[in-house]
């Protein structure tokens, strides 16, 4: 299954752009694994996984955030391939739900793209030190 979202192109990649989120349950069942995901391994109580399933429920079932992320980067995408001589293919991944990042960077290197950019890739890292605004 290839994870790679691409927004609007098929032709060779010039530059690749992996934009990253947290992620959060594709559904009411995905909860309880999302949460272990999130926890590290970590068992949530039931009650705690009944309050936060409620609470997805209010926002349609699931977690909005890949919807999103998919329209930033058909966005993003679209406005970057505007430009004269150049291309951009925009992907996504999620720390802890799918597409997760490590897939969506195999794939990106898959294509083997010229130029790789991560223009979030810094609050991942937790050496990294605070940026303020």
């Amino acid at each position: 299954m290839r994870i790679i979202m691409s927004a609007i192109s098929e032709s060779p990649i010039h530059t690749a752009v992996l934009l990253m989120a947290l992620g959060g349950p594709d559904s009411l069942d995905n909860v309880k694994p999302y949460l272990l995901d999130l926890r590290g391994g970590r068992p949530t109580s039931p009650e705690l996984i009944e309050e936060i399933r409620i609470r997805y429920q209010a926002t349609g079932g699931r977690s909005p955030v890949l919807g999103i992320m998919r329209d930033v980067a058909a966005l993003l995408e679209r406005a970057l391939n505007e430009r004269e001589g150049q291309q951009y293919r925009v992907m996504i991944g999620m720390r802890h739900w799918h597409p997760y990042i490590k897939d969506a960077y195999a794939d990106m290197m898959h294509d083997q793209p010229d130029r790789r950019r991560f223009p979030n890739s810094r609050m991942w890292d937790r050496r990294a030190p605070a940026v303020s605004a």
